[in-house]
């Protein structure tokens, strides 16, 4: 559907990817806020500002709105704001996907397997978004308007609000349903007390950006805290004592060297003996005795 004004998403070819990305807006609103990353259509280009003004009052909060926008249309840049890593991301779509299903039969509601089957399709892009951002710890869906356009529009709102949408709650404890359909029926219930909610049964007044604002806030509001930061403190080990027996120092081996009383070999002078003479007394010579003519010996005078 045609928006007065509409917030383009860039679209580039990620380098080396071969596969196409959308650039998301930077979040603004306060460093170390939780983040809300929004992606809607021109509804959500229509109350920018008012959704800005109550969700940056705990949160910074990136937008990212394309007019005539669907869900599956939107799955790059859901791709691209989980890079971001969002803690909640609101989704804001569903009314063209209503539309262009719808548009050929303004009369009649759709044949029930015409019907659907698109919502079936639509269903499935859904779940494409949430799929997209899994880290992220809540996802806030936005109903869509019933009192617009034609009958079969109305049926296949009807259905997608009050059927579809709360199944896939059902079965995601992180979705949050802010029901700006439910708020556009009691508004009007009460009498319109501040002037009409629409400018066109689609595209909000200030009025209906304001409580729409407040509805999509609600809901982010009720989505679980942040965890607490975690300090983690160094590790360290447990003291091992290690019981070191004291060291017996055993003295330097003392190699009493036995000292060995120098070999004193006391060589008695030589005595030098003298070559023993024997003398041998000379016998005594034999006396001569005279030899006497009678032949007997002399004896000694």
């Amino acid at each position: 559907m045609a928006a007065g004004r509409t917030a383009v998403v860039a679209v580039a070819v990620l380098a080396g990817a071969g596969v196409l990305g959308a650039c998301v807006p930077p979040y603004e609103g306060g460093a170390g806020k939780p983040t809300v990353a929004l992606v809607g259509d021109s509804i959500t280009d229509w109350t920018e500002a008012a959704f800005r003004t109550r969700l940056s009052v705990d949160h910074a909060v990136s937008i990212s709105s394309t007019g005539g926008t669907t869900l599956a249309a939107e799955l790059p840049t859901a791709k691209a704001y989980a890079s971001t890593s969002p803690e909640i991301f609101v989704i804001q779509l569903g009314a063209n996907d209503a539309y262009q299903a719808t548009k050929h039969s303004p009369e009649a509601p759709l044949p029930v397997a015409e019907r659907d089957a698109s919502l079936t399709t639509s269903s499935a892009a859904l779940d494409d978004l949430v799929a997209a951002v899994p880290s992220v710890r809540c996802v806030v869906v936005v109903t869509i308007g019933v009192n617009v356009f034609n009958k079969a529009y109305r049926d296949w709102a009807t259905v997608w609000n009050r059927a579809v949408l709360p199944s896939r709650a059902a079965d995601d404890a992180r979705l949050r349903i802010a029901d700006w359909d439910r708020a556009m029926r009691e508004y009007e219930a009460a009498g319109l007390p501040e002037g009409p909610l629409t400018t066109d049964t689609v595209h909000p007044t200030a009025v209906g950006q304001r409580i729409l604002a407040d509805v999509v806030g609600d809901a982010a509001d009720s989505c679980p805290a942040r965890p607490p930061a975690t300090t983690t403190m160094p590790t360290t080990a447990p003291s091992t004592t290690t019981t070191v027996a004291p060291t017996t120092t055993a003295p330097p081996a003392t190699t009493t060297a036995t000292t060995a009383a120098p070999l004193t070999t006391t060589v008695s002078p030589t005595t030098t003996v003298s070559p023993t003479t024997t003398t041998v007394p000379s016998p005594p010579p034999t006396p001569v005795v005279p030899t006497t003519s009678t032949g007997a010996p002399t004896p000694p005078a």
